[in-house]
C-alpha cells in the first residue's frame, strides 16, 4: 500500500471512530476543502487550512446531532445518531 493510500485509509478509519483531530492534523496548511451545499449536506462549503477543515467537521456534527430526552431522568442531551442507537440498545438491556 502506498503512503498516500494508507493516509486516506487511516483518515477514513479516524472518521469512523470520530477522531476528527487526527484528520485535521494531517491536512496541509494550504488545503482548500470544498463541497457543494445541498439539502442533504447543508454544512458543505469552502473551508481553508486545518482550521477550516475543523469547522467543516464541527458543522457536520451540529447537523447530525439531535436533541434526545431521557425517560428516566428527564434530562436533555445532544448525541450524534450512532451514539443514540447505542444508548437505545443499552437502555433496553437494563432491568
Amino acid at each position: 500500500m502506498t503512503d498516500k493510500v494508507k493516509l486516506i485509509k487511516d483518515c477514513f478509519d479516524a472518521f469512523a471512530r470520530g477522531d476528527v483531530a487526527y484528520i485535521v492534523a494531517r491536512v496541509s496548511d494550504d488545503v482548500d476543502w470544498r463541497g457543494d451545499a445541498t439539502a442533504e449536506i447543508p454544512y458543505a462549503g469552502t473551508f481553508k487550512g486545518p482550521l477550516g477543515v475543523g469547522q467543516f467537521f464541527s458543522r457536520m456534527a451540529d447537523a447530525a446531532s439531535t436533541t434526545t430526552r431521557s425517560r428516566r431522568s428527564g434530562s436533555t442531551t445532544i448525541q450524534p445518531p450512532r451514539q443514540r442507537r447505542s444508548a437505545a440498545r443499552e437502555s433496553r438491556r437494563r432491568p
